[in-house]
């Protein structure tokens, strides 16, 4: 998720450097990048249920 995020603020910096228009707002998520994203946080949702579960047979 790092990786991610570090990725997303190197894209930033080198639009910035370009002279691009600073952008105002939030800018909508790309649907790759929201894919990431969703895939990221199913895979912690199920671990972490899984660890309840099994601190439930403890």
């Amino acid at each position: 998720m790092q990786q991610l995020f570090s990725g997303m603020k190197r894209l930033e910096a080198d639009s910035d450097q370009i002279s691009n228009p600073k952008t105002s707002g939030k800018q909508s998520l790309t649907y790759s990048l929201f894919q990431k994203l969703y895939q990221f946080l199913i895979k912690a949702y199920k671990l972490s249920i899984l660890w309840l579960k099994m601190m439930a047979l403890v």
